[in-house]
């Protein structure tokens, strides 16, 4: 529960007895952020990341830390003892709170009713605020971080090494650590965030100084006085205290290594750019934003290339901000390597043909190795003089939803007066096989908000209101069969949402559904992307059990259904739902970024088990009603619709 304040009871007298007042449980506070992970500049070191829009949870959970039992009606508070009985003033009529007699009583109506005297509350407030977080590795074990004092002791010496970079007091910054699941076990995480209401810029900048910064956290640890763990010389403070028995600075300079300041440098074989090289401390997208401010900056260039089987027709973010650049009249290149140029599929030819005919770009070629020794060039932005960006891997460069996205190996970038790299401009009619002109093209933003059950209801009204022709073809041909494919329907959520729209179908069209059988391809589930589960957006962690929970569910609303699990390589690279009628038509509905544009609000209605039976998982698929909104704020996705002979 979250108070808009505090009150005492009216008779309350002031005193200054010092002996009376009781002193609550100090709790830190829970501290989440979000954002793309970004490498370190070893992988043996560690991540960070750090974000403008983190969230800070304070608590009070009372002097037994079980809560408060809080009476709803005057608003009387008292701390809940141990063991779950309320407490002794609400074991019999209580007076309220605040105002004066009623009827001659000043006895709460709530005393006599029980339920109006809640149990076990917790009081908490939320801020949204600057965030960042560090989670390191071991130099020895390779491990992350999994000791709590290591990670406290370090959280107050990086806070302190924050302050002095930026120029600010410690206390304009709040730390924190918290103990987090990652693939493969837990880490330690260090946080740290702006104290002011919603953020100072503080924390989110950290990344543009952290070599420098952790370069002053590792010297923090070493004291003037030559102190057993922690003393005011070096670690203790005001707002540190709380905290003294998980501080040690030997423990947490032991922990890091001699070794540490010195990989904090860029080493020789990672300055791919030559002498200017440095890393890339922000995710790609902001990096290239930031340069994309200056005045002079008129083009950027985004490269693609890797392996031409794993590119992906969704590229989300990354046409998004195409779009958002062309909008600004900033000239925007896409150069293919070479070598993958000649492995495109016509499906991706085309696809990337009529985007850069609809956005007005340029696309072109480069020969592969052309300037670099090792890795692949990400991006280039031309102003006074060039930015330019490159990785060492080249999957990095792969178009799709991670396009741009670092895991283990970080981005290099250059600042110089330096010539662009030279490509070869590609004309369209070479790389295209050209889409039929009555393909319509949909913007969809935010028309499928609203409940998850019926998502079909609103999916099939706004291709009806945007293109009535193709749903002519329903109303006078009887479906025969239909296919769905999808790399990404990992989720019980994606699994939902195409149930909802062919169940809807069904219920307008009953006399052309028939029934046909749905056929769904779906990609192998790779399981080093192993996760906890408890959310109807986690993933399956077993294509068996995606398999029958989706078939259960297509069992439960009398749809027939046949699920089938192939390879990257045997599954297509965009998301298609194909309808084939009897005089041999094929409707087909190709969307952007399929089921994964949108995401489930907050809500119980969230929680997905997936250690119960399939049939169970089929009825919450089949039955989920939590509300839906899209992943990204400013962002449209596109689905087109086309009907072949």
């Amino acid at each position: 529960m979250q108070p808009h304040g505090f009150s005492v009871d009216i008779s309350w007298q002031t005193h200054n007895d010092i002996t009376r007042p009781h002193y609550l449980p100090v709790l830190p506070p829970k501290v989440t952020a979000d954002g793309d992970w970004i490498p370190l500049v070893q992988e043996q070191l560690g991540r960070f990341r750090s974000t403008l829009s983190g969230t800070v949870l304070f608590s009070n959970s009372g002097a037994n830390e079980s809560g408060y039992a809080i009476c709803m009606e005057c608003g009387r508070a008292a701390d809940m003892p141990h063991g779950g009985e309320h407490p002794g003033v609400f074991k019999k009529p209580h007076k309220r709170l605040r105002g004066g007699s009623i009827d001659g009583s000043r006895e709460c109506t709530g005393s006599h009713d029980t339920w109006k005297i809640k149990p076990n509350i917790h009081l908490v407030h939320y801020d949204t605020t600057d965030v960042f977080e560090l989670q390191l590795k071991n130099l020895v074990s390779k491990s992350y971080l999994d000791n709590k004092i290591v990670a406290t002791t370090l959280a107050v010496s990086l806070r302190h090494a924050a302050a002095s970079v930026l120029g600010i007091n410690d206390e304009e910054l709040g730390y924190s650590v918290s103990h987090m699941e990652i693939i493969g076990g837990r880490s330690w995480s260090i946080l740290l965030y702006d104290t002011a209401d919603g953020g100072a810029g503080y924390s989110s900048s950290i990344g543009q100084h952290l070599m420098r910064i952790a370069g002053e956290m590792y010297r923090g640890l070493e004291c003037a006085g030559d102190c057993d763990k922690a003393c005011h010389q070096c670690l203790l403070s005001y707002d540190t205290q709380h905290h003294a028995s998980l501080l040690d600075r030997h423990v947490a300079r032991a922990w890091l290594g001699d070794t540490f300041p010195k990989l904090l440098e860029l080493p020789a074989d990672m300055c791919i750019l030559g002498n200017t090289s440095k890393l890339e401390t922000m995710p790609l997208y902001e990096a290239l934003d930031r340069s994309l401010q200056k005045v002079a900056s008129k083009t950027v260039r985004l490269f693609l290339g890797g392996d031409a089987e794993k590119w992906d027709t969704a590229w989300g973010e990354l046409r998004h901000r195409i779009v958002t650049w062309r909008a600004r009249d900033l000239c925007v290149e896409l150069v293919i390597y070479q070598k993958t140029l000649e492995q495109l599929s016509n499906e991706l030819r085309n696809h990337l043909a009529v985007m850069a005919k609809g956005l007005d770009i340029t696309v072109a070629t480069v020969s592969d190795g052309v300037h670099l020794k090792r890795g692949v060039f990400v991006a280039e932005v031309f102003s006074g003089d060039v930015s330019r960006w490159a990785c060492a891997d080249e999957n990095v460069i792969e178009p799709g939803p991670d396009w741009g996205r670092v895991v283990d190996v970080p981005l290099i970038v250059s600042h110089a007066q330096i010539n662009a790299t030279s490509v070869d401009v590609i004309e369209l009619d070479l790389v295209t096989d050209r889409p039929s002109g009555d393909d319509k093209d949909l913007s969809v933003d935010e028309e499928l908000h609203g409940k998850g059950d019926e998502f079909g209801v609103r999916f099939w009204d706004l291709i009806e209101k945007r293109h009535q022709t193709f749903m002519d073809i329903f109303e006078k041909e009887e479906v025969t069969d239909i296919h769905y494919s999808d790399r990404y329907l990992n989720t019980p959520l994606g699994a939902a949402l195409l149930l909802q729209v062919l169940k809807e179908l069904e219920i307008r069209f009953p006399n052309s559904y028939g029934r046909a059988k749905a056929h769904i391809k779906v990609q192998q589930i790779r399981t080093e992307h192993r996760s906890y589960q408890r959310s109807i957006w986690d993933d399956w962690l077993s294509d068996r059990d995606r398999e029958q929970a989706i078939e259960a569910a297509y069992e439960y609303v009398d749809l027939s259904v046949e699920v089938g699990t192939y390879s990257m390589q045997h599954v297509p690279h965009f998301r298609a739902l194909d309808f084939k009628f009897s005089s041999g038509k094929v409707a087909r509905i190709r969307l952007d970024e399929g089921w994964g544009y949108w995401e489930a609000g907050s809500g119980y209605s969230n929680h997905f088990d997936f250690s119960t039976t399939a049939a169970d998982q089929g009825v919450k698929i089949a039955m989920w009603s939590g509300t839906l909104v899209k992943r990204r704020k400013n962002y449209k996705t596109a689905f087109v619709l086309s009907v072949r002979e």
